[in-house]
């Protein structure tokens, strides 16, 4: 009596968990998956899969000549990265770089590194930690031989950090400069100082100078026509004093004021646009006013009826000017 088939032949199995994938099938299915979630999914997760990871780290080590960026939005997986790789000269195609998570030791041995590489055309970086002074990663900054891109920014927000007079034996490529942090503007005009061909700034908090600025503005940047500053402390004669000597060619500026209620005088503004910034075609300008009570105008806010003249309604700008109220 011939019995019915109730099981697979024996050189079948059957594959009722995960990790009775064979390896080949997990290397055919870590093609399909973002290097990211790869890492978050599968790091630590048990000696198997460790040894996977640990593999194709190793693939990564024997082609990093062939990489052109690198991308690591988390701090753990720039942790688990620099355990596991160093960016080095062997990195020689490498054109952007964007790192989350690095400490003041970690930054400067990575900007070391990082004048051996001739092809690194952008930069991106977060520091975890606050660094109080600055000077000495703005100066091997402009030691990048070919970088055209640096953005710069701290996990807590409104981090000041000071950057004394950088001092280097060349200028910098650089073109675009986004400083995501606090700095005073001593330590914003010495950085330009050395990056003669910037065309894009932007500066998260500008200070005010604790004297007279005249002394530190001795450039003149032909090819900056834009900026943006997030909230700028400067009184209105330094501001300008600012614009009409380094950045004259300026054709964007956004600009939130929270200091000087001149910038108020419609008038005073048309006269700097025309003399200064007679390139300018894009101005967006919000000032910031804290009132602890009710609010009440004052002669200077009177002066906001000037930003109807001919002038304006000729550019068509919008001028924005929100009041926060202190509970």
């Amino acid at each position: 009596m011939i019995k019915p088939r109730t099981s697979l032949d024996n050189e079948w199995k059957l594959i009722s968990y995960i990790e009775d994938l064979s390896n080949e099938i997990f290397y055919e299915i870590f093609d399909y998956l973002d290097g990211f979630d790869l890492f978050k999914a599968f790091l630590n997760l048990n000696v198997r899969f460790q040894c996977l990871q640990n593999r194709l780290i190793n693939v990564i080590s024997s082609t990093r000549q062939r990489i052109l960026a690198i991308f690591s939005y988390e701090k753990w997986m720039t942790s688990s990265f620099y355990a596991l790789l160093t960016i080095d000269s062997s990195f020689h195609r490498l054109e952007s770089l964007f790192l989350v998570g690095l400490n003041s030791y970690r930054l400067i041995s990575l900007l070391t590194s990082l004048t051996t590489l001739y092809n690194l055309s952008s930069l991106t970086i977060v520091i975890d930690e606050d660094i109080l002074d600055l000077t000495e990663t703005y100066r091997m900054l402009c030691s990048l031989p070919t970088l055209k891109y640096f953005k710069l920014s701290f996990e807590t927000e409104e981090m000041y950090s000071s950057l004394a007079i950088v001092t280097n034996d060349h200028f910098s490529n650089l073109k675009y400069l986004l400083r995501n942090h606090s700095c005073t503007f001593i330590g914003l005009t010495s950085i330009l100082s050395c990056t003669p061909q910037l065309c894009f700034l932007n500066c998260m908090i500008l200070n005010e100078p604790s004297d007279s600025i005249k002394e530190y503005v001795k450039i003149a940047l032909s090819n900056l026509t834009s900026i943006k500053i997030g909230k700028c402390y400067l009184l209105f004669d330094e501001f300008e004093i600012f614009i009409q000597n380094v950045c004259a060619e300026l054709k964007v500026l956004h600009i939130n004021m929270y200091s000087d209620i001149v910038y108020l005088n419609g008038s005073r503004w048309e006269q700097s646009i025309q003399q200064n910034m007679p390139h300018l075609f894009k101005f967006e300008f919000q000032y910031h006013e804290i009132v602890e009570d009710n609010f009440e105008f004052t002669p200077p806010h009177i002066l906001m009826d000037q930003f109807v003249s001919s002038f304006w309604i000729k550019k068509q700008w919008m001028i924005e000017i929100p009041i926060d109220i202190l509970d």
